[in-house]
């Protein structure tokens, strides 16, 4: 199967799905990452660096360190403004069926609808419109996924709670996950900050007992298509 991860900003990707990719890879399917900010490095803006060439090329190279770890097959880089993926949802949404258009993925994996940061919801947004059931390039499966730091923050709003239903076993994969989020050192903290490697353990274990097992990614299943 071709599978399409949709993702606001680099390292998002492997937050949400790292060994759900992982694991994709390793029975053979293609996966295929897009990443939509690319005109920033949220950490490193206090320091003067908001379109510095250096700070982005920086990430954009951890992010294809990473992917290569997962087992990535081709990362997208649409280089959109970070904090106005929501605002601008038109540019958006091109940039998303650009892509859907070229590799016609069978799954999608996106941001979460209620996520606490904008362009996380921008990318939902976007996404849901780029692979509605109508939409040419259709795939058969959609879900969205979780980032920690983020779509945690909203637990006492129940209108944008992160309510999952949909489980992956990733108790063989956790292991490459962890190994390519140390490629974004920028982006780590230290525990008990969420964005952390003990953190991202934590999460992937709580999940994983959710429903017996050692680990396990949560997702929220949008559209799950059989046909003939």
């Amino acid at each position: 199967m071709k599978i399409l991860v949709v993702a606001a900003h680099c390292d998002d990707e492997t937050l949400g799905c790292g060994g759900t990719i992982a694991r994709h890879a390793l029975g053979g399917d293609q996966v295929y990452v897009q990443i939509l900010v690319g005109r920033t490095n949220r950490y490193l803006v206090s320091r003067g660096y908001r379109y510095n060439q250096r700070a982005i090329d920086r990430v954009k190279q951890a992010a294809v360190k990473a992917g290569k770890i997962l087992g990535v097959k081709e990362i997208f880089f649409a280089d959109l403004q970070d904090e106005e993926l929501l605002t601008d949802l038109t540019t958006s949404v091109e940039a998303v069926e650009k892509v859907v258009a070229k590799i016609k993925p069978e799954v999608v994996y996106m941001h979460h609808a209620g996520d606490g940061n904008q362009d996380h919801r921008g990318v939902f947004e976007a996404t849901l419109v780029a692979v509605r059931a109508i939409a040419k390039n259709s795939p058969r499966k959609v879900l969205s996924y979780e980032v920690l730091s983020s779509t945690e923050q909203v637990t006492g709003t129940p209108s944008r709670v992160f309510v999952p239903n949909y489980f992956v076993d990733i108790s063989k994969t956790l292991s490459k996950k962890l190994q390519a989020m140390k490629c974004y050192k920028d982006e780590l903290r230290e525990f008990p900050h969420p964005r952390s490697l003990k953190g991202i353990e934590a999460l992937a274990i709580y999940r994983g007992i959710s429903c017996n097992l050692n680990a396990a990614e949560a997702f929220q299943q949008i559209r799950d298509l059989w046909y003939t």
